[in-house]
């Protein structure tokens, strides 16, 4: 019953009722002040409360004042410290696992296999559920030197996992790849080569190809792509505007994945957490870690630089949480484990929507996740407010997220419900809109025709072929191709890198 504040002492209170009052009271008074000294207060608070509006009265998390003392408790260490550390390593490989030994045996070859002897170590923060200790038992059987096997403290939100690990690297330089994708043989010493040509580049992005596991996604599975046709160990560069990605995402949603994530497809230096705590206050944040910090780095660098020249493999395979987000639950059973799980992590650092985040519901695509990072960007001053009225397409925005329902997900009648109470906060005359063109239309009852469904999913969805700048898909299998350490040696003879 203990509670403490911003440049208070620790107080003892009776209710949460009490914490409420006492909460509630210094931020008005703190809010007040900052009127005088533009002291930003939202970068020393997270919100209170989870949910629309009628959920407000639910409290998911609250944290107030410094966000690494805040985490220093909620991992039971030094925060401050460790993200102050000066780096004794060149690279950090972070690597999120979870219930994933199967396939993450694969992507550490990957990364053990670098052709030179790069200095650098891999961390697998382990945030396996129950008594699960496959990954453990995993990285005792490579009993290599470069493997650092963190446990976390407990149950943690995706988001969470990342971070954890993120603020124990000790590399100059951090990426992290999930447990199912793969880092090309050349990807470290190429690495290290742009960053002597740029030693002050905060942020450095690069291409990745592309590999879907076998069972992933019905059609998809065994699809392999090269972006395009590279000259052995030409490391082109070129510099990318902050105004293009968002022109970008704004015009286009699917390529979110070209955003530099800090995850597959770009790495970070080790000051960049300094400069995440100085312009937003804390470090990984928001709906979506991936996506969010995509957003964020695009926003807050003038330009980035891009290295057109590929270093990773995204592999996707039927454990991947992005792809399991876009498929929605199909029957109660995995819903309501869905939300076991999401009630259990959750008291754990749990995200919290900001005002401006109501505007548009969260179905749980990778589209609605760009969406609600975009207005968590207004509600923290990153984006102009200004956005909301002059360039943000509200009728675009839903009619994405709409189209992008599964009406085979369990909750579909209420995530459309949930789309038209946002819709409802935009005013009578855009409620009508949306009644009319999209509500409507998507409540017609629809007959699903499992066996005929099933025949379209295993149909595959792609062809082999060639693009104009001589990139390639094709059909891994049909070369041996059975997980992504297969994957790097096929891309590593085609491309003859």
């Amino acid at each position: 019953k203990c509670l403490q504040m911003l440049g208070k002492d620790v107080i003892e209170v009776d209710t949460v009722d009490e914490a409420i009052e006492e909460i509630t009271g210094f931020a008005l008074a703190f809010s007040t002040v900052k009127k005088f000294k533009d002291l930003e207060f939202h970068k020393q608070m997270g919100y209170l409360y989870i949910g629309y509006e009628k959920y407000d009265d639910e409290i998911g998390f609250g944290w107030i004042g410094n966000y690494l003392d805040y985490l220093s408790d909620l991992y039971g260490e030094d925060c401050n410290a460790l993200v102050n550390e000066e780096p004794v390593k060149k690279f950090s490989i972070i690597i999120p696992a979870r219930n994933s030994a199967d396939t993450l045996r694969y992507t550490l070859r990957t990364c053990i296999e670098q052709r030179d002897e790069s200095d650098y170590e891999i961390i697998i923060s382990d945030n396996s559920t129950g008594h699960n200790a496959d990954v453990y038992e995993l990285c005792k059987e490579w009993n290599d030197s470069k493997i650092r096997y963190m446990k976390t403290p407990r149950d943690l939100p995706l988001s969470k996992s990342f971070e954890y690990a993120y603020i124990h690297a000790k590399g100059e330089y951090i990426f992290a790849l999930g447990s199912d994708d793969g880092l090309l043989p050349w990807g470290l010493s190429a690495l290290e080569e742009v960053i002597e040509a740029f030693p002050n580049e905060e942020i450095i992005q690069w291409e990745r190809g592309f590999y879907a596991w076998p069972g992933f996604n019905g059609g998809q599975q065994n699809q392999f792509m090269i972006p395009r046709k590279y000259e052995k160990d030409i490391l082109e560069v070129e510099y990318r505007d902050n105004i293009d990605y968002l022109a970008m995402i704004l015009n286009n949603s699917r390529e979110m994945y070209s955003l530099p994530m800090l995850y597959i497809n770009s790495c970070f230096k080790h000051s960049y957490m300094e400069t995440l705590m100085a312009k937003t206050g804390r470090l990984w944040d928001g709906i979506c870690q991936d996506i969010y910090m995509g957003v964020l780095t695009a926003c807050i660098h003038d330009k980035i630089l891009n290295l057109k020249y590929p270093l990773t493999i995204a592999g996707m395979s039927s454990g991947s949480v992005g792809a399991k987000s876009n498929i929605g639950e199909q029957t109660n059973k995995e819903f309501e484990a869905m939300m076991k799980e999401r009630k259990h992590d959750n008291n754990a650092g749990c995200y919290c929507q900001t005002e401006y985040e109501k505007l548009i519901a969260f179905t749980g695509t990778d589209t609605s996740s760009l969406y609600t990072t975009l207005l968590r960007m207004v509600s923290m001053n990153i984006i102009p407010k200004s956005y909301l009225t002059e360039v943000f397409d509200w009728k675009k925005m839903f009619q994405n997220l709409s189209s992008e329902l599964d009406i085979r997900d369990v909750t579909f009648d209420r995530k459309i419900h949930e789309m038209y109470y946002a819709a409802s906060l935009h005013g009578k005359e855009f409620l009508d809109w949306f009644e009319k063109n999209v509500f409507k239309p998507m409540l017609k009852p629809v007959l699903v025709d499992e066996e005929r469904l099933k025949k379209i999913e295993e149909k595959k969805i792609y062809t082999n072929s060639r693009n104009a700048e001589g990139g390639v898909v094709l059909d891994a299998a049909e070369y041996g191709v059975k997980n992504v350490y297969d994957a790097i040696k096929l891309f590593e003879k085609l491309t003859g890198l």
